[in-house]
């Protein structure tokens, strides 16, 4: 399953994300949910209880998350709260046919 975000996902924002993942993990078996970060222009602390939050409940049933295509910000977020140790980061492959 996955998952694409846009703007900001801060204070305003996570309780919507939080609502929709929860609806999604609650219709269905998850096995691997990847939350598509490329349009994801702003991520405060908030924002990333909310992926901390989406990993728990994914583990807690035998299910792994992803982000793929975090922008260089919100990237640099991730690895400053070592998220990216705990859950894996895909990157963007750029220039390959």
């Amino acid at each position: 399953t996955v998952v694409h975000l846009a703007g900001d996902l801060d204070l305003a924002s996570a309780g919507q994300l939080r609502g929709l993942l929860r609806d999604v993990l609650d219709k269905a078996v998850v096995r691997r949910l990847v939350l598509d970060l490329a349009g994801l222009e702003f991520m405060d602390v908030t924002g990333l209880n909310v992926l901390v939050d989406a990993q728990r409940l994914l583990s807690a049933d035998g299910g792994t998350l992803a982000l793929r295509s975090p922008r260089p910000m919100v990237l640099r977020m991730l690895k400053l709260l070592a998220l990216d140790e705990v859950v894996p980061v895909e990157l963007e492959q750029r220039g390959r046919a």
